[in-house]
Order: structure tokens, then sequence, then C-alpha cells
């Protein structure tokens, strides 16, 4: 079951003398999580259940992906991950891409034999922030040394679903609420093996920008993955210099994925040429189809003739696709403008907005479409040398 953190009667933080001994200051408690606003919750759809009743059977998303690394571990007599400080340490630079953290000596056991290890970033200049504030809680599971990490969450980010262990597919739907700067916290899908920077699928939702938590609610499409587990991250960052101020993770499962058809459009000539294409099984078909268009045409399609501005180069830079309740759409992608400088002549964007604009009609249900380059209408169609439009359906 859930188990709450702990109160921290001292704090710890450790650094190295000159000498390479451990040098560990404490400073005055936190409050107590029964008056302190900054309690970090351990939502219950964070609780790991029993074993048998998990998707795949293993629970934990870092360093161990499976119980044989973990044996593994102890045949060959390491100890690297036998200290619970050092892990989450670890576990906060190189998952979640904090950078120099303050970490806190851990807390417990409590009743599950977990042990609780807060991280926090650090302040300007390098300073150490007060207890309870930007605090990122890091459960270890019972089993160590050595450790493992089951999840982590933070009282700004708190996730309803999908639940611990949880089977997801593309689009995984995530719920929940957060407090953030401008309300939004990044969102990635990790399979096991990925360290921080790397995701099947990234995107963010919105919650609170104030302070109080607000709902959050939103859909993340990823690629297929090539393990059985992975986790989900939700991440929060500085508006000052973009680094990792808090993080909740959850371990996931990929549920057995069949394979769709989409339709996207390339030039041949003058024409456009649909071509189909088979994806991982999928309800965000317009926005597989749209992954799929700036994939641009194979090796071989392109001898056969068809031609098109994506290619290799701009594969993976769609940010993200919405559609409203009356069909419009709109289409965020990563700054193409290096990758295909030539697009911004005049037959040039015309052959670009022609071919998205294909792949995304041809679905009936979208009215209109506004393109956007990392964000921003204005970029996109200064680019192609216009000004922001929002595109109608063809012939209404």
């Amino acid at each position: 079951g859930a188990v709450a953190a702990a109160v921290l009667l001292v704090v710890a933080v450790t650094s190295l003398a000159g000498n390479g001994s451990r040098v560990v200051e404490t400073r005055p408690a936190a409050p107590s999580p029964a008056t302190a606003s900054t309690e970090v919750p351990v939502p219950t759809s964070l609780a790991p259940p029993p074993p048998e009743e998990l998707a795949h059977g293993w629970s934990g998303v870092w360093p161990f992906r499976t119980q044989a690394e973990r044996i593994a571990y102890l045949d060959a007599g390491a100890t690297h991950y036998d200290d619970p400080v050092e892990v989450a340490r670890a576990f906060a630079v190189e998952y979640l891409g904090m950078v120099d953290p303050v970490v806190s000596e851990p807390s417990g056991p409590g009743p599950d034999g977990t042990l609780d290890v807060v991280v926090q970033p650090r302040g300007e200049g390098g300073r150490r922030l007060e207890p309870g504030a930007l605090e990122t809680m890091v459960k270890l599971d019972p089993l160590g040394p050595p450790w493992n990490v089951l999840f982590a969450t933070a009282a700004n980010i708190q996730l309803d679903g999908p639940a611990f262990g949880g089977e997801v597919s593309s689009p995984v739907t995530v719920t929940g609420e957060s407090r953030a700067f401008e309300g939004t916290v990044q969102v990635e899908v990790r399979q096991d093996g990925m360290e921080a920077g790397e995701a099947l699928g990234r995107g963010f939702v919105t919650g609170g920008a104030g302070p109080s938590l607000g709902p959050f609610s939103g859909q993340v499409a990823f690629d297929s993955a090539s393990t059985d587990e992975g986790a989900l991250v939700l991440l929060t960052t500085s508006a000052a210099d973009g680094s990792v101020q808090q993080a909740t993770v959850v371990d996931i499962a990929f549920a057995a994925q069949g394979t769709t058809d989409v339709t996207v459009f390339f030039h041949r000539g003058e024409e456009l040429v649909p071509v189909t294409r088979s994806v991982a099984s999928t309800t965000g078909v317009l926005g597989a189809s749209l992954e799929t268009l700036l994939a641009g045409p194979t090796e071989e399609e392109r001898i056969d003739g068809l031609l098109s501005w994506f290619s290799e180069e701009t594969e993976g830079m769609l940010n993200g696709v919405t559609i409203d309740s009356g069909g419009a759409a709109v289409v965020d992608v990563g700054d193409l403008r290096p990758l295909i400088p030539n697009a911004s002549t005049s037959a040039g964007s015309e052959m670009l907005l022609a071919q998205l604009g294909a792949t995304v009609f041809q679905f009936r249900t979208v009215t209109s479409v506004e393109y956007r380059l990392d964000g921003s209408c204005d970029a996109f169609f200064e680019w192609l040398q216009r000004g922001c439009e929002v595109i109608e359906r063809p012939g209404g």
C-alpha cells in the first residue's frame, strides 16, 4: 500500500572533503507533514500492487530492469548500488537530469520496508533551498541493498493515471494535478534502459500556474518499445535555465501492439501521390500519419520519383497534434528551418503545405488546421514568407 513520507528529524547534506571523506552537514528539521504545505504525497496510483498483480511481474524503474539484473549484480559482488543516498543521487542525475542535487539521508524503513530519500535542485549560485522547497521523494524498494527505485513523486506533480505498473498503449492518457511555471509539465514515455534525454515520446500537460494545484489531462504518443516495461516521467523545469526541478516517475508496462495502416502524401512531379505505411496500432491516427510524413519517402520511393522536403533528417520532429471538439487541428513541429531552408521559396512552400494539407484533411473530422513551429504560428508562416493563418478544409 501507499506509504506516507516520514518526518525527517534531521536532513543531512553530503559532500566530499579534500581528503575524500564524506562530510555530513545537518540542518533544522522540515515541518511535520501534518502541517507542511510542501508534503510529498504518495497517491494511490503510485502504490505498487503485489508483484503477482503487476502486468509484467516486476516493479521498479532504476537501475535494475529485471530481477535477473539484480541477481547478476549480487553474484558479481558489486557494491555501487548499496548506499541508498548515492542511489537516489545517481537516479536524480542520470535518470531525471538534475544538476548536482541536494540529497537527504534516508528515512525509514516504513512498515513495508521501503526507504524514502528526498532530492532537491539547487538555487542560484548553487545555494541550498529551504527544506520542503521543490522536493522530489525517491522511494526505494524493500529488497535493498542493493537498492532499486520504485517510483518518485513530487507535491507539485500529483499523478492520477496511469497507475503504477499499468499497461499503456500509444497515445497514453495522463491525468492528475500540478503546479508549475506557466502550468507546463513535461511528459516523457521511456522504455527500460533509457536515461535522461532519451524517450519514446514526449509531450506536455498544463495544470495550475498559480499558488494552487490545477487539474491536467492530456495524451502523449510514443514509438513502439523494444522492452516490455518502462516508465512515465513527468518533469517541471526552471524558468531561468531550463534545468529539472521536480519529477514524478511511475513504472509502466507496454501493451502488446498490432499495426495500423496510415496514408501520407508525397509528390511525383506536380501530382500528389498517396503512400500507405504500417505503424504500431494507435488511436492517434492523425499524429501517426504526420510522424510518418515527416520521415519522408524511402530511398526506393525517391528512386521511383517521389519527392518531398521531409526526410530522415526531419523524422521525429512532430512536437504534438491537438484537435478540438469542432474539428480544429493544431500541428506543432520542431524548427525545420535549418534542415529544409528551400521550403521558403514560393514553389517550395506550396509543396510543403500541399503534402501537409493532404495528409491532415484526409480525415473528415478535421475542419481546419493551424501549423506552428515550436509553438509559434507566426514563426511557421514567416519561414514560408507568409502571415500566420488558419487553413480551412478545401471546399468547405
